[in-house]
């Protein structure tokens, strides 16, 4: 009789330790149907965005080659009134290739001025930008809000 006791104990110990562990499967399982749906949920909006940026991509591609075609075409025009006015004005071929040469010189070395003063105006930017970090650096080390000083100092977003 004792040892039908201790049996019906162990099977109420068992059965409310089943309970708990069908409980706590329950639970993990709802996780998991939850994390599941945030996955493909997740996985959609990684689509659609991809999708969305292969659509915008598309239609810049567009834009450029539209905007390529009306430059080449302008280019043409321009070279057709240039042959005009070149065989209006009878310049020999020597004084044209002199001319040509001048100005193909002419726009290499402005060309050149301009990539220079860019990067010039990179370093710049870089620089100011690096001054401003130290600036504000500075200001916390010391504890000072950079609000108080009544400016926000101007940092460019193209360097």
């Amino acid at each position: 009789m004792a040892n039908l006791i201790y049996i019906n104990k162990d099977i109420l110990s068992l059965d409310k330790r089943y309970r708990e562990i069908e409980w706590e499967y329950e639970v993990k399982f709802q996780q998991y149907q939850y994390l599941i749906k945030e996955k493909e949920d997740l996985f959609a909006q990684f689509h659609k965005k991809i999708y969305d940026l292969h659509q915008k991509s598309g239609l810049k591609n567009l834009i450029l080659t539209k905007q390529i075609e009306t430059i080449q075409e302008s280019i043409d025009i321009k070279e057709a009134q240039l042959n005009e006015l070149l065989n209006a004005s009878k310049i020999d071929q020597n004084q044209l290739k002199d001319i040509r040469s001048t100005l193909e010189e002419s726009e290499r070395i402005k060309n050149e001025a301009i990539k220079h003063i860019q990067q010039e105006l990179k370093t710049i930017r870089e620089a100011h930008s690096t001054m401003v970090k130290t600036y504000e650096g500075k200001l916390s080390e010391f504890g000072i809000p950079v609000e108080e000083l009544g400016f926000d100092p101007l940092v460019p977003a193209n360097i």
